[in-house]
């Protein structure tokens, strides 16, 4: 502990590296620490390996948190601070049609490369190892790690959540000492639900989705779903999950035919009267959906078109329209790409310092501050860190 540093960044994801190189940029002397030695692992899997690193579409209505008007005071505060943050790690970027910003290479690897270039040219410190404890100590703080301490004037703490474990999601229990922490939830993750049709495993369709708590509609996404062993999966799925923790009985209900009524449905299968059952769909849908409605209403693959009764057909029209699936739980941290809870946002000020740790500052994912998919989360990251940092320098200079 023979050197005392201005700021140490506590996680080297993308908030970190935002915090540390914003940070170092100032003049602050920066160690950025991490429990493993390979860093941004998450920003290297985010956009399926292409980096969805913003949205030009951001605002306070994108994501879930405990302090709305904290979060809205950080979002704004400074909207042009993500992009120059690139513009000056020379990464070009560019948009598609829905505003989701990649980079122009089209692959993460062109971020990261960037920010592990921009802390080596500044002169930002690294260090490998696992943190057991931030303790308050006059003039500053002592970091304790598994190997040594470290101490520093003002502190960083953007470490994550339990999320992704496998490429750098963790549990940190020596948060509660610092500030209060919402219990983390998986979030953006598939969904179980009460039924297996194992016909429809890797079957995709496009549908809209209703999210039901009993029997009151709490959310509605339409897009691609896809069906596994036990499970619906895909991103209209996945931003369902972030209104799971508020439903006591939830349960999902499939629109596979949206542009139609179920009454013109029911008209347009009551055409259908040649040939066996197994055609009843030909056209809508893929074979594993329709064999899968019919067994479902006890009609078999053989039995004749014009043997089906109104009824029948009625019946078909309404499950294809109000397909519901009881929701058991989400798949876990192992599967979810960020989580709901964590650091309260309410516990600090909008330049993200503690309200009761002076020199204390908190950055990304542990916050208690989960977006919707389409690069809100890392544009979250990056803003966060980038506040943090420019105030944990401030910070220094100013006491």
């Amino acid at each position: 502990m023979s050197k005392t540093w201005d700021v140490v960044v506590i996680g080297a994801g993308a908030s970190g590296y935002a915090a540390a190189v914003t940070a170092r940029q100032k003049g602050a002397e920066t160690l950025l620490l991490d429990a493993s030695a390979k860093t941004a692992r998450k920003v290297s899997a985010s956009g399926n390996g292409r980096c969805n690193l913003s949205n030009l579409h951001v605002g306070v209505d994108c994501y879930r948190t405990d302090d709305p008007a904290t979060l809205g005071a950080v979002l704004s505060a400074d909207p042009q601070a993500v992009p120059l943050f690139f513009a000056d790690l020379g990464v070009l970027t560019q948009p598609d049609d829905e505003g989701r910003v990649y980079p122009w290479s089209n692959r993460a690897a062109s971020v990261t490369d960037a920010l592990y270039l921009k802390a080596d040219e500044l002169g930002v410190a690294r260090m490998t190892d696992e943190v057991k404890e931030v303790l308050p100590t006059k003039g500053g703080y002592v970091v304790r790690c598994a190997i040594g301490s470290v101490f520093a004037r003002a502190v960083v703490v953007a470490v994550g959540s339990p999320a992704s474990p496998t490429i750098g999601g963790r549990d940190n229990p020596w948060l509660a000492a610092l500030a209060e922490v919402r219990p983390f939830l998986p979030a953006l993750c598939p969904l179980k639900t009460d039924k297996k049709y194992f016909s429809l495993k890797g079957v995709r369709t496009f549908a809209d989705l209703t999210l039901f708590d009993g029997d009151a509609p709490i959310a509605r996404e339409k897009g691609e779903v896809l069906f596994g062993e036990g499970t619906l999966s895909g991103i209209a799925v996945m931003q369902l999950s972030l209104s799971i923790p508020i439903a006591r009985r939830p349960h999902i209900s499939l629109d596979l035919f949206p542009t139609l009524s179920e009454e013109e449905l029911y008209r347009m299968l009551s055409m259908r009267r040649k040939g066996d059952a197994d055609k009843l769909f030909v056209g809508l849908c893929d074979k594993p959906i329709a064999y899968t409605l019919l067994k479902e209403e006890g009609i078999g693959l053989s039995q004749g078109l014009a043997d089906l009764t109104p009824d029948q057909i009625r019946a078909l029209a309404h499950r294809a329209k109000n397909w519901s699936f009881g929701v058991t739980g989400t798949t876990g941290f192992d599967h979810a790409q960020v989580a709901l809870g964590g650091v309260k946002l309410s516990s600090v000020y909008p330049n993200m310092e503690s309200k009761t740790h002076p020199g204390l500052f908190f950055a990304g994912e542990v916050l208690d501050v989960t977006g919707v998919c389409g690069g809100f989360n890392l544009h979250w990251a990056w803003t966060s860190g980038i506040v943090a940092g420019r105030s944990a320098f401030a910070f220094c200079h100013l006491t």
